[in-house]
């Protein structure tokens, strides 16, 4: 073969080559387009929908293949992938009308009438007389208001198709929103005469005869039903909720059995007993309909977490326990099971193993209110206050009317001092769940922290006439009385909670403050003395009693009764905290350092170790040290006032000050606390530090004004002063600072400035 024919050859090759390869991709798409339809006419939707996939992703503008492959997953009940596909085919082939119809269907389900309208009106413009578009125009303009324009659209959409059910349905609704019901009535039996075995049709016309309360036309339209379909369960289902409506319990008992035996044992029905039974308290007969349901069941596992959540609230945790441990056996991503599992470990407070199983909850099931609430009390219990707060947020989001979420939420608001949001949110509470003792009592402190003290003590009134024993309404109770003057009937309340439970530390804590109130401090420690005869073993007893002898500056005795605490409970790191102080204030810093170190190896977010160890290393001059423990406070809670202050001061200080860093932490502190007359002294040294000297004076000022009797506030106002060359009153200051009898450590510099500005 010579050259001349090789290369002749080796053209004809790469053309067959570049042929082929034009025509096989589109070959291939017909091909997977194909298969995927014949899929879809034997029903197998899901192998369908791989073909169009395949389609798609040879030439992703194949609209048809997207349409397909949208309804494929409306199949499967995936709305969110059915959109996307749909919307994108109606936007590759806007004849497609049946693609804009349903994405302005989804558009208007999601309550985006804008987009639906858009999709509507593509319809209408080429197509002015497409029924189902101009129903669901109506729908949309119902959603926005626009009953005129609903009503002329139904009425278009009506002359052009007269036979169909669901238009009815949208003219009932126009009619309706004209409060013209006896019409509206019309168009439903017209609906349901039309489809009469169209459950839909026959469900909206029973929900609108018993929002009219018109029980007995539901009753006779359903029965009827009865007569004409007596194999379908759905009107004995419709008659037994109407009659638990109207408190006829034995009548809906009735139809619910009549209903599972037409289903011949259908599962979801023997739930919905089950349900019934669980509401009425027959636990036996709820327990044994829902384990009817699970033998009959192909997915048992879902009726299962029915019957372990009624074990659950019936406090029975280990038959809980074992359902639950038998479904996470066989499918550890159960979102149910995992669920239940989480809540019987908050209950047995092993709060850091319950909190995974909440993460994966939440992130898999975010609307799970409920997943939410728990992870708020894990969380909250676990001193993650601020995670635990946004947990509150979300439950009482996705869980609106659900009582105990509100009440924890409300807890947040009273915790974070925001108490006419907290009092808001127990209202709620109230209002889902009117027992809800919780709730009404954070209501009274509420009305106690704002002192509004008649309406506080009414609370703790009402509650306490429903709870006469309850110690913590008793406790409030006296608070009220003691805010109005009333001790003796405070008294009485603490002394009878105290009867009630000798080891109510919150009670004797208050009896204590009135003592010490008449300046009767002996009183005071007679009074616990005497309570922990009657509860030797109680820490907070003994607590109080070491805190009132530190007070009194009986070291040794104070020092004995913490040891004591700690031996009763040697995990707290409370009583280490007062031993420590104790050998502080005794001059003994070695072993208070020791002492301190030991709580934060044991409890290392314990903040309150780290804030007194970084004060007493500033007091021994190991300034890195302090900062060490504030910084770790930071790492912490990164928005903790006083340790960002006490840093910010620290920073400011040193030789080569970081400013930059002070300013941040200080002004954090002060958007924290912004009423602190420390907070406001601190701000105001770093802008004086950092030369802003009107800000200084400005933030010093905010000091002097809440303690007007501390020297130093004075003298460092001096400085700024004296800075913008304004002498006399920087002089007017310091003669105010030098001569109060409170002591500061500036009190040197201080004289020596006032001597200086008198020559």
């Amino acid at each position: 073969m010579n050259r001349t024919m090789i290369q002749l050859l080796l053209i004809v090759i790469m053309s067959i080559f570049l042929i082929t390869g034009c025509s096989n991709p589109e070959e291939k798409k017909m091909a997977h387009f194909q298969k995927g339809m014949e899929y879809i006419q034997n029903e197998n939707t899901k192998s369908a929908i791989i073909e169009f996939k395949n389609a798609v992703q040879i030439d992703p503008k194949y609209a048809e293949a997207r349409y397909q492959l949208g309804l494929a997953y409306l199949k499967v009940k995936d709305p969110q992938k059915a959109f996307s596909q749909l919307e994108r085919a109606a936007s590759l082939d806007p004849s497609n009308h049946d693609a804009l119809l349903k994405t302005a269907e989804m558009y208007f389900i999601s309550k985006n009438t804008q987009e639906s309208k858009v999709n509507i009106e593509k319809i209408l413009s080429n197509s002015p007389d497409n029924a189902e578009a101009l129903n669901l125009y109506s729908n949309i303009n119902l959603l926005d208001g626009e009953v005129g324009e609903a009503e002329k659209n139904i009425n278009k959409a009506l002359e052009i198709e007269s036979d169909v059910g669901k238009f009815y349905i949208t003219k009932a609704k126009v009619f309706a929103a004209q409060d013209m019901l006896d019409e509206a009535e019309s168009a439903l039996l017209k609906a349901v005469e039309i489809s009469p075995n169209n459950i839909f049709f026959n469900q909206t016309l029973v929900s609108f005869y018993i929002s009219r309360q018109e029980f007995d036309k539901a009753i006779s339209f359903l029965n009827k039903q009865v007569q004409n379909n007596s194999e379908s369960p759905q009107p004995y289902i419709s008659l037994a909720s109407i009659y638990i409506q109207m408190g006829e319990f034995e009548k809906a008992e009735n139809k619910l059995a009549k209903g599972v035996e037409v289903s011949e044992g259908s599962p979801e029905l023997y739930v919905l007993q089950g349900n019934f039974y669980r509401m009425q308290n027959k636990f036996d007969a709820a327990e044994k309909a829902y384990n009817e349901a699970i033998e009959k069941s192909d997915r048992p596992f879902d009726i299962k977490t029915i019957l372990a959540e009624m074990y659950f609230d019936e406090k029975k945790y280990s038959d809980t326990a074992e359902i639950v441990d038998e479904i996470l056996k066989e499918d550890n991503k159960h979102g149910g099971a995992s669920l239940l599992k989480a809540k019987l470990l908050v209950t047995e407070k092993k709060f850091a193993d319950a909190l995974p199983l909440l993460d994966y909850v939440t992130k898999e099931f975010p609307r799970n209110g409920e997943a939410y609430y728990y992870k708020s009390v894990a969380l909250m219990s676990s001193g993650e206050l601020e995670l635990s707060h946004n947990a509150a947020i979300e439950a009482v989001k996705h869980s609106p009317r659900d009582s105990k979420s509100h009440t924890i939420l409300a807890h947040h608001n009273f915790l974070k001092g925001e108490y006419d949001a907290s009092k808001k949110e127990a209202e709620q509470a109230l209002r889902f769940e009117p027992g809800n003792f919780r709730a009404a009592l954070i209501i009274g402190k509420s009305y106690l922290i704002l002192k509004d003290f008649e309406k506080a003590q009414k609370v703790f009134e009402q509650i306490n006439k429903v709870l006469p024993d309850n110690i913590e309404v008793l406790h409030n109770k006296g608070l009220a009385h003691l805010a109005q003057n009333e001790t003796d009937k405070a008294v009485k309340d603490f002394e009878k909670a105290l009867n009630i439970e000798p080891g109510f530390t919150a009670a004797l804590a208050s009896l204590a403050g009135v003592s010490l109130q008449i300046n009767k401090p002996e009183d005071a420690i007679k009074r616990i003395k005497i309570q922990i005869e009657k509860a030797p073993q109680n820490p907070g007893h003994l607590s109080l009693l070491a805190g009132l002898l530190l007070r009194k500056k009986s070291y040794d005795e104070a020092l004995m009764h913490y040891r004591n605490v700690q031996e009763i409970v040697p995990d707290s790191p409370q009583p280490v905290m007062g031993i420590a102080n104790i050998l502080r204030i005794k001059g003994n810093s070695e072993e208070a350092i020791s002492q301190y170190s030991q709580i934060i190896k044991n409890s290392p977010n314990y903040i309150p170790a780290y804030m007194e160890l970084g004060g007493l290393l500033d007091q021994l001059g190991d300034k890195e040290g302090a900062k060490e423990n504030y910084q770790k406070v930071l790492e912490i809670s990164p928005k903790y006032a006083p340790a960002a202050n006490n840093l910010a001061w620290l920073l400011a200080e040193d030789d080569n000050p970081d400013l930059a860093e002070a300013l941040r932490l200080a002004m954090l502190a002060k958007k924290q606390i912004p009423n602190n007359p420390s907070i406001s002294d601190t701000l105001g040294w770093v802008h004086y530090k950092r030369g802003s000297y009107s800000l200084a004076v400005a933030q010093f000022s905010q000091a002097i004004d809440a303690q007007p009797q501390m020297p130093v506030f004075r003298y460092h106002r001096a400085l700024a002063y004296n800075a913008l060359g304004k002498l006399e009153e920087a002089r007017e200051e310091l003669k105010i600072s030098v001569s109060s009898k409170v002591d500061f450590s500036e009190r040197q510099a201080a004289e020596e400035l006032l001597n200086s500005l008198k020559l």
